[in-house]
């Protein structure tokens, strides 16, 4: 993070990181780590933000919506479910110095993003934006790293997928999903998710090693 502040990219003051990889691979730990860490270090509990994707994912009425909504309620967390337009603009507006924003969050237990989850104030120095597909090559996700949005990007590599799926069943399954659900879930969702996400890797400035121990 201390070079992503004061490196020659961030000549305005307040660093975009991307944090991406895989489901399971660690980012939500390392985001909340590092901010944490930021955070005391600058003396400052604004100075980091995590700004997280799934507060952008499609609410479950706009799911039931779509052509096929069987599909969609089943691959949610896929890319197509995702107000994609919505998070890259969210992330360029946050990239301006001195910016403040209110930002949705993604509630579990209620199932849907909740407005106003994320607060980024004007003093931010430092904005992780925390996600599976912060580094994916297909547009609108591609101009995030094409169009130098984020100061640097980082991807966290699990090279046994077998390992960060394992974390998934577990996180599902403290959450209260069926142990046979949740095998279903990973199967049909999770690790093609997964499978997508290893092929960013390439587009990472700074490869992370997946070894902690939860997502």
């Amino acid at each position: 993070v201390a070079a992503a502040v004061h490196g020659p990219k961030n000549v305005g003051g307040r660093a975009v990181v991307g944090v991406a990889g895989a489901p399971g691979c660690g980012k939500s730990t390392l985001a909340r780590a590092v901010a944490a860490r930021t955070c005391a270090l600058l003396q400052d509990a604004d100075a980091c933000v995590v700004l997280p994707m799934d507060g952008f994912h499609l609410t479950r009425a706009q799911l039931a919506a779509m052509e096929d909504p069987e599909t969609a309620r089943t691959r949610r967390g896929a890319p197509f479910t995702f107000d994609v337009p919505a998070f890259v603009a969210a992330v360029k507006a946050a990239a301006v110095p001195g910016s403040s924003h209110s930002l949705p969050s993604f509630d579990h237990g209620v199932g849907d993003p909740v407005a106003g989850g994320v607060e980024i104030k004007g003093g931010a120095s430092v904005i992780l934006v925390e996600g599976n597909y912060v580094l994916l090559p297909s547009p609108p996700w591609n101009s995030l790293k094409d169009d130098a949005i984020l100061t640097e990007a980082w991807f966290i590599d699990v090279p046994n997928v077998d390992v960060a799926m394992a974390r998934v069943f577990a996180r599902q399954t403290a959450d209260g999903v069926p142990p046979g659900a949740s095998l279903a879930r990973v199967r049909a969702n999770d690790r093609p998710n997964a499978e997508l996400v290893a092929g960013c890797v390439e587009r990472a400035d700074i490869i992370v090693a997946g070894d902690l121990p939860e997502a």
